[in-house]
C-alpha cells in the first residue's frame, strides 16, 4: 500500500516523531465494539432443564429406597440419569447449529475481519504518514549536517592557514637552537668516557653469541661425523669385497707375470750365452766347440726342467681359480645378503632422518616466527622510544628558546645598565671637566693614557676571542672525528647484521639474550642522555657567564648556527640508523679511548687559555688602570687629584670585580661539571654492575627452567616407557610371577623393561616380527613403546651432553628393549 506524500509545508519536517504518535493513537484505538451474544438463554433453558431432572430423579429414585444401594445399583442409576440429560445436550447443540445461528457467526466473523482491516489500513495510513516525515526531517537534518561540515571545513581551512603561519614564524625562531649543539657536544664528551663501559657489554654478547655459533657448529660436526660413521659401515662390506677381487686379480696377475719372467729370464739368459760364445769364437775356436757342446746339454736339461715345472704351476693355477670361485661365489652370496640388510637399515635411517628433518623444520618455523614477532614488538618501541626523544627534543628546543629569551633580555637589561652608567660617567666627567678647566693639558694626556688602556683592553678582548675561535675549530675537528666513529659504527654494524642473518635460524635463543642485553644498554644509553642534558644546562650557564659582551655573543651565536645545522644533519642520519646503534658500539673501544684523549687535551687546553687569557686580561686590566690613576694623580692638584683618583679607582674596582666574578663563576661551573659528570659516570659504572647481575640471574633462572623442564619430560616418558614394557611384556608371555609384581609397586618401575628384555633375547626375531604382524594389540604397544622412546631420544641429543646421554640410554634397559624391539620386527610399524 502506497502510503501519502509528504506535506509541502518545510515546517512538518520538524515534527518529533512522539508527537506524531500521540497524534495518531486516537486512529489506532477507535475500533467497533462487537455485537453482544445472544445464546446465554437457551444455554440457562438448557442448565434449568438438567437440574430439574437431576432432583426429580434423585427425590423419586434414590431417596425412595429404604435399604443402602450396592455399586450395581447405583450403576444403574447413573445409566437412567445420563440418557435424558445426554437427550437435553443434544438438543441444545442441534438449537447452536441452526442455519441462522450459523449464519449469525459468519457474519460476526466477516465484521471483525473487516473492522480489523479497517484498523491495518488506518496504521498503515499513519505509518506512513510519519515515515514522510520522518524522511523530511532526515533531509533536513542533512542539510544541517551539511551546512555545518562547509563551515568545520572552513575553520580547518583558516586553522591550516594559521599553522601554517605559525609553522613559518617558528623558521625564524629555529637559530635559537643553537644551544643544542654545545649541549650535545657536551654529551658525546660524556659518552666517551661511557663507551668503553658500552663496549665491554657489547663484547661480552659477542662473545656469547660466538660461543653459541661454535657450540651449534659443534654439535653439526658430531651429527656429521655419525653419519660418516653410519656410511662407513656400509662402505665397509664393498670395500671387503673389492679388496677380496683385488687379491684374486693379483694372485692371478702374479702366475701370469711369474710365468712371463721364467721365459724373459730363459731368453736373456739365451741371449747373454750368444754373445758370450760369439765374442770368445774369435778367441778360441776350440773352446767354442766345447763351450757348444756344453751349452746344448746345459739348455736340453733346462728345457727338461722348465717344461715340468710349467706343468705344475698350470695344474696349480687351476686348482687355485676353481678355489677362489668357489669362495668368490660365497662371498657375493655372503655380499648380497649384507647389501640387502644394509639397504634395510639405510630405509630405516632415511626415515628417521626425515622425521627429524620435519621436526627440526617445523621447530625452526616455530622460533622465526617467534623472532619474527620479538623484533616487530622491537621496532614498536624503537618508534615508541624514537618518538619520546622527539618530543624531549621539542621540548629541549622550547626550554632553549626559553633561555636564549631570557638571555637576551639579560643582554639588553646590562647593555641599558652600561648605557646609564656610561651618561652618568659622561655628566661626572662634564662636571669634573667644568673644575678642572686649568688641567686641560693634564686632562689631554690622561685621554691619551686611556686611549693606550682601551687599546690593551681591546688587545686582551681580541685575544680571547682567538682564544675562542680556536676552541670552536677544536669543537668542529671533534664534530668530523664523531662523524668518522658514526662511519665506522655504520660499518661494523653492516658486519654485526651479516653474522645475524648467518646464525639467526642456528641460535634463537643466544639472539633473544642479545636483545634483552641492548635494551639494556638502550635504555644506559637513555639515562646517559638526561644526564648528559643535565651537564648541557651546566654548561649553558658557563656560556650566559662567558658571553657578557654583545659582539662576542654574535659572533659565537652564528658560529653555532653553522654547527647546529650540520648537528642537525647529522641527527637525521642517526635516526634513520637508530637500531643499528644498539649494536655499533661493539668495535670502537680504541678509536674512542683515542678520540677521548684528543677531547680531553683539546678542551682542556682551550679552557686553560680561556683562563690564562682572562686572568691576563684581568691583570692588564688591573696595571693599566693603576697606572692611569698614578699618572692623574701626579698631573693634578690635590683636591682634583683626589676627586679624579676616587672615580678612576671605584670604575677600575667595578671593572676588575666584575671580571673577577666572571672568572670564578666559570671556574666554580666548571667545577660543578666536572663533579656531576664524576657522580653521573659512578651512577653509570653501578647501573651496568645491576644489569650485568640482573643478565646473570636471568641466565641462570633460564637454565634452571630449561632442565626442570627436560627433567618433567623425561620422567613422564619415562613412566610412559614403563607402562608400555608390562603390556609389550604380557603380549609376550601372560606368565606374571607374584614376584614381579611385588618389585613393580615396591619402587623397580624397569622390572617389567627387563623382563620384555629377556623374552625378546630368548625369542627367534621371526616370530617376533609375526606376533607384531599377527596381533594389533601388540602393534599397538611396540609402535607406542618405539615412539615414546625416540621422542625422549630426540630430547637427550638437542640437550648439551646429548650425545653422552644418548649411549648411556641405549644401554639401559630401556634402550635395549628398544633395540630389541626394532630389530625384532625390521621397523615394520605404521
Amino acid at each position: 500500500m502506497a502510503g501519502p506524500t509528504a506535506p509541502d509545508d518545510p515546517g512538518l519536517a520538524y515534527v518529533p516523531p512522539a508527537f506524531l504518535e500521540k497524534a495518531s493513537a486516537s486512529d489506532w484505538d477507535s475500533s467497533e465494539m462487537p455485537p453482544p451474544d445472544k445464546a446465554w438463554p437457551v444455554l440457562l433453558l438448557a442448565g434449568g432443564v438438567i437440574a430439574g431432572w437431576t432432583a426429580f430423579f434423585v427425590w423419586a429414585v434414590i431417596l425412595a429406597q429404604p435399604a443402602p444401594a450396592s455399586a450395581q445399583q447405583w450403576a444403574w442409576w447413573s445409566t437412567q440419569w445420563s440418557v435424558p440429560v445426554l437427550l437435553v445436550l443434544v438438543l441444545l447443540l442441534v438449537v447452536m447449529r441452526t442455519s441462522r445461528r450459523e449464519a449469525a457467526r459468519f457474519a460476526d466473523a466477516a465484521r471483525l475481519l473487516s473492522n480489523e482491516s479497517a484498523d491495518l489500513e488506518r496504521r498503515l495510513v499513519s505509518i506512513n504518514t510519519e515515515l514522510a516525515l520522518a524522511r523530511d526531517f532526515m533531509a533536513a537534518q542533512g542539510r544541517d549536517l551539511d551546512s555545518l561540515g562547509r563551515i568545520a571545513v572552513d575553520r580547518l581551512s583558516g586553522s591550516a592557514s594559521q599553522l601554517d603561519g605559525l609553522i613559518s614564524r617558528n623558521g625564524t625562531q629555529i637559530d635559537r637552537i643553537a644551544e643544542v649543539s654545545a649541549a650535545a657536544l657536551d654529551n658525546m664528551e660524556k659518552l666517551r668516557g661511557q663507551l668503553p663501559v658500552i663496549a665491554n657489554a657489547a663484547k661480552d654478547v659477542t662473545n656469547n653469541i660466538g660461543n653459541a655459533g661454535r657450540t651449534a657448529h659443534l654439535q653439526l660436526e658430531e651429527l656429521v661425523s655419525g653419519f660418516q660413521r653410519l656410511n662407513e659401515f656400509g662402505l665397509a662390506s664393498e670395500r671387503q669385497v673389492m679388496s677380496f677381487r683385488d687379491r684374486v686379480d693379483i694372485a692371478l696377475e702374479g702366475f701370469a707375470k711369474a710365468s712371463e719372467d721364467l721365459g724373459l729370464l730363459a731368453e736373456n739368459r739365451f741371449d747373454a750365452l750368444t754373445q758370450r760364445s760369439a765374442d770368445q769364437a774369435a778367441l778360441a775356436a776350440d773352446a767354442e766347440q766345447a763351450a757348444l757342446a756344453a751349452w746344448r746339454e746345459r739348455s736340453d736339461a733346462h728345457s727338461a726342467s722348465l717344461k715340468e715345472t710349467l706343468a705344475q704351476l698350470g695344474e696349480a693355477h687351476e686348482g687355485l681359480i676353481a678355489d677362489s670361485a668357489g669362495r668368490l661365489a660365497r662371498f657375493e652370496e655372503a655380499a648380497r645378503s649384507l647389501t640387502a640388510m644394509l639397504e634395510i637399515q639405510g630405509r630405516d635411517l632415511d626415515e628417521q632422518l626425515a622425521r627429524r628433518r620435519a621436526s627440526a623444520e617445523a621447530g625452526a618455523a616455530e622460533q622465526r616466527v617467534a623472532l619474527e614477532k620479538r623484533l616487530a614488538e622491537i621496532d614498536e618501541a624503537v618508534a615508541e622510544r624514537r618518538s619520546a626523544m622527539e618530543r624531549a627534543a621539542a621540548s629541549a628546543a622550547e626550554a632553549l628558546a626559553s633561555k636564549l629569551a631570557e638571555l637576551d633580555q639579560a643582554i639588553e637589561a646590562q647593555r641599558r645598565t652600561q648605557l646609564v652608567e656610561a651618561e652618568n660617567l659622561a655628566s661626572r666627567c662634564e662636571e669634573i671637566g667644568s673644575k678642572v678647566s686649568a688641567f686641560s693639558e693634564v686632562l689631554r694626556n690622561s685621554g691619551e693614557q686611556g686611549a693606550q688602556t682601551a687599546s690593551q683592553v681591546d688587545q686582551a678582548m681580541a685575544d680571547l676571542n682567538a682564544r675562542l675561535g680556536e676552541m670552536r675549530h677544536a669543537l668542529s675537528g671533534t664534530d668530523l672525528q664523531i662523524g668518522e666513529l658514526t662511519d665506522s659504527a655504520v660499518r661494523l654494524l653492516e658486519l654485526i647484521q651479516a653474522g645475524g642473518d648467518h646464525t639467526r635460524t642456528q641460535i634463537p635463543e643466544a639472539l633473544r639474550s642479545t636483545e634483552a642485553g641492548l635494551k639494556g644498554l638502550e635504555d644506559r644509553v637513555f639515562t646517559l642522555r638526561d644526564t648528559l642534558r643535565e651537564a648541557g644546562d651546566g654548561g649553558r650557564s658557563l656560556a650566559e657567564t662567558v658571553g657578557s659582551a654583545r659582539n662576542e655573543v654574535s659572533s659565537t651565536i652564528k658560529e653555532l648556527q653553522k654547527a647546529q645545522k650540520t648537528l642537525s644533519e647529522q641527527t637525521a642520519e642517526r635516526e634513520k640508523q637508530l637500531d643499528a646503534l644498539r649494536e655499533v658500539l661493539a668495535g670502537v673501544r680504541a678509536e674512542s679511548d683515542a678520540l677521548s684523549r684528543d677531547i680531553e687535551s683539546r678542551l682542556s687546553g682551550a679552557i686553560g687559555s680561556l683562563n690564562e687569557a682572562a686572568a691576563k686580561a684581568g691583570e692588564d686590566l688591573r696595571a693599566s688602570t693603576a697606572g692611569e690613576i698614578e699618572g692623574l694623580a701626579e698631573r693634578l692638584g690635590e683636591q682634583s687629584s683626589a676627586a679624579i683618583a676616587r672615580v678612576l679607582q671605584g670604575r677600575a674596582a667595578e671593572l676588575v670585580g666584575r671580571l673577577e666574578e666572571a672568572i670564578d663563576a666559570a671556574a666554580a661551573a666548571s667545577r660543578d661539571t666536572a663533579i656531576q659528570m664524576r657522580d653521573q659516570l659512578a651512577k653509570v659504572d653501578e647501573l651496568a654492575g645491576n644489569l650485568e647481575a640482573r643478565v646473570d640471574r636471568v641466565r641462570e633462572k633460564a637454565e634452571e627452567k630449561v632442565d626442570n623442564d627436560f627433567a618433567r619430560r623425561a620422567a613422564l616418558i619415562t613412566e610412559s616407557l614403563n607402562s608400555s614394557a608390562i603390556d609389550i611384556a604380557k603380549a609376550l608371555s601372560t606368565d606374571v610371577s607374584e614376584t614381579a609384581w611385588a618389585s613393580y609397586l615396591r619402587g623397580d618401575r624397569g622390572i617389567f623393561t627387563r623382563r620384555a628384555v629377556s623374552l625378546l633375547e630368548s625369542a627367534e626375531a621371526k616370530a617376533v616380527q609375526a606376533h607384531y604382524e599377527a596381533e594389533s594389540e601388540f602393534r599397538e604397544h611396540v609402535n607406542r613403546y618405539i615412539h615414546d622412546f625416540e621422542s625422549m631420544l630426540r630430547q637427550l641429543l638437542s640437550t648439551r651432553d646429548g650425545n653422552a646421554l644418548g649411549v648411556t640410554l641405549l644401554s639401559s634397559d630401556m634402550g635395549k628393549l628398544y633395540v630389541a624391539l626394532a630389530q625384532g620386527i625390521e621397523r615394520l610399524r605404521t
